[in-house]
């Protein structure tokens, strides 16, 4: 079931990611599913292979993690708006040759942008702030309804704002550690 369909991707592993942005989550199905023939009770076409619920997962963190920023992931934000996958080679997810080991998830409603593992559905990561009154303001990396998201072949991440964002940001990726993360 949904409240309010937002954005649908496909992983290169041939799964249906699929925003249910009121009800902070992402579904996740099979491309393809059969429903019982014989069955005389009405089958849903298909059953979630699995539920990521955004705001709720983080329960597992490296024990490296700062505190503050988990807290701070935590309380960001919990819609799942729009979803790309990272990295992203091409404009076919399944026909990409990279793992996709990230999930790139806009949350409308804390202006917010993370980065969960893709299979457990953690955040490791966020970028971004609310972008207008009382936050900060409408300056780089502050977001006012951040939308929508897209990673290209380099790593970059995009993210568009509506109502009173009205424009693309381009994140860069960049190295942060000796590790390459």
């Amino acid at each position: 079931q949904f409240n309010t369909v937002h954005s649908l991707r496909i992983s290169n592993d041939d799964l249906v990611y699929v925003c249910d942005r009121p009800n902070s989550r992402i579904q996740v199905f099979q491309k393809s599913c059969a429903v019982p023939s014989t069955s005389s009770v009405p089958q849903p076409v298909c059953a979630p292979v699995r539920v990521i619920y955004i705001g709720t997962n983080g329960n597992s963190f490296p024990s490296t993690a700062s505190p503050g920023k988990v807290q701070a992931l935590l309380n960001a934000g919990t819609r799942a708006c729009d979803i790309d996958f990272y990295p992203n080679v091409d404009y076919k997810a399944d026909q990409s040759p990279t793992d996709q080991n990230y999930i790139v998830d806009v949350a409308l409603d804390a202006d917010n942008t993370f980065l969960l593992d893709k299979a457990s559905g953690n955040p490791v990561g966020a970028f971004g702030r609310c972008g207008f009154a009382p936050c900060p303001g409408h300056n780089v990396a502050e977001f006012a309804y951040n939308h929508t998201t897209n990673v290209d072949s380099k790593g970059n991440v995009y993210v568009a704002e509506t109502i009173t964002g009205r424009r693309i940001q381009k994140f860069v990726r960049v190295d942060d550690d000796q590790n390459h993360h």
